[in-house]
């Protein structure tokens, strides 16, 4: 298991990440449309080795968001004007 943090728009309409597996290697993962805190992402063949076989499990990824604390008047303005019903 790893963890993978990315900002709430990206959470929003989805986006491409770079995940560092156990090997050394780095992959891309897909983080899908309105993806929620706390989602896990599957990538096969990328976890702990099997015992007595060539073969890898599964690395699974925690998609933390970021939600900033610190937006100033303005961006909260303009988050309200265009995202809040």
């Amino acid at each position: 298991y790893t963890a993978k943090q990315i900002n709430a728009f990206e959470a929003m309409v989805g986006t491409k990440i770079m995940v560092k597996t156990l090997s050394g290697k780095t992959v891309r993962a897909s983080v899908m449309p309105g993806t929620q805190p706390g989602t896990f992402i599957r990538i096969p063949n990328e976890g702990m080795p099997i015992m007595r076989t060539n073969n890898r499990g599964h690395l699974f990824v925690r998609i933390d968001i970021n939600i900033p604390s610190n937006l100033t008047q303005e961006e909260k303005e303009i988050i309200t004007k265009n995202f809040i019903k």
